[in-house]
């Protein structure tokens, strides 16, 4: 857009024009602007006339948030947390929601925070790889690597075993592969020691708590010829 048309001290939308900011690489015209929220913004001329750009940003969050407190995520699970009912917003007007984590506490939880999977506990979570010995430079604890070799070959084509597991469509359930302390809490309830391997019963279900034990490499092996 030339210069020749002045839009110092218009406004569209929630923009309210300043002062020229000279060019883009294009040669259209730039516009230094202050938002109604109280940012400012250099946007194009085109953009403001055209009507593209109404706001520094802040009428989509707006909207967004809007949209976030319309959301019903009552009883869904997000990683330990199962969200029970709304609670008051943050300072900023986000949504937060109470939530009832495995362990047994009680949190509330940003709605954004639980959607995009930052927060998947009450905390607890944050010191399970100290319980399992994970902070050990070098070293990760022997069901840990079991819990990561499960998934790969369920889920990574370039894994040697992937065509006797994930490509005939064995899965590992939601609760275990997104958290792999509610694996963990479920090998040592049911007996796992470091010389048994994890073994689907049904050896053609998926990998789930109602179909795996822990087995010898021995019982395994001989199980495959049975």
């Amino acid at each position: 857009m030339s210069r020749k048309i002045d839009l110092t001290g218009q406004k569209f939308g929630k923009l309210t024009v300043i002062e020229y900011a000279g060019s883009d690489k294009n040669g259209h015209a730039k516009w230094h602007c202050k938002c109604d929220c109280g940012v400012e913004k250099t946007v194009l001329g085109t953009s403001l006339v055209r009507g593209f750009t109404t706001s520094c940003g802040c009428y989509h969050k707006e909207k967004a948030k809007a949209n976030n407190h319309k959301i019903d995520i009552s009883g869904k699970r997000f990683g330990r947390l199962i969200a029970i009912k709304p609670v008051q917003n943050s300072k900023n007007g986000d949504a937060k929601w109470k939530c009832k984590c495995d362990c047994g506490n009680e949190t509330n939880v940003k709605y954004q925070h639980l959607k995009s999977g930052e927060i998947k506990s009450c905390g607890c979570w944050k010191e399970a790889p100290k319980k399992h010995g994970m902070t050990t430079k070098g070293e990760r604890p022997r069901i840990y690597g079991i819990w990561v070799g499960m998934k790969q070959r369920c889920t990574n084509p370039n894994v040697e075993k992937y065509p006797r597991y994930g490509g005939r469509g064995i899965k590992v359930c939601p609760e275990w592969e997104e958290d792999f302390q509610a694996f963990y809490e479920w090998a040592i309830a049911n007996g796992y020691q470091d010389n048994l391997t994890i073994d689907r019963i049904d050896n053609d279900g998926n990998y789930e708590p109602s179909n795996c034990q822990w087995i010898t490499s021995e019982e395994n092996t001989r199980k495959r010829f049975e």
